[in-house]
């Protein structure tokens, strides 16, 4: 996906006079998502609205997502996971627990894991991970 396109999405989604503020001390966060670029849907979209916020305000961050997906936006690597297609429903993508993010995730020693879906993988991630790592 060309950068171009990515900045068309985020502006297109941009809400004039909306503002949020994250904990200070948070400066190292990782996303889980279902869905992420190059689809765009409203997962997708929320998914790189909240991946543009932290990076303007200085933060780490990766992301994991259900491959195939873009490798990465501006300094922020894109970890594809291995995905199936859904027979009944062929836009989306299933992605089973995958054992191999977990080293990345605790190198990385994020300050926040956001789930942007409770269920399957990204929770059994979290899951592991999480022993003492952070919310």
């Amino acid at each position: 996906m060309l950068p171009n396109t990515v900045q068309t999405l985020i502006a297109a989604e941009t809400i004039a006079g909306v503002t949020c503020q994250l904990d200070s001390s948070i400066k190292r966060v990782a996303l889980f998502t279902e869905a992420f670029l190059p689809k765009v849907d409203g997962v997708s979209r929320t998914a790189l609205l909240t991946l543009n916020y932290l990076q303007r305000s200085g933060r780490e961050v990766i992301v994991f997502a259900p491959s195939p997906t873009i490798p990465a936006i501006g300094a922020t690597p894109i970890y594809g996971v291995p995905s199936l297609w859904m027979p009944f429903y062929a836009e989306v993508r299933v992605t089973p627990p995958w054992p191999l993010i977990l080293p990345v995730l605790r190198d990385f020693k994020p300050d926040l894991i956001h789930l942007f879906s409770q269920r399957g993988w990204a929770r059994s991630a979290w899951r592991r991970a999480n022993g003492s790592m952070c919310p």
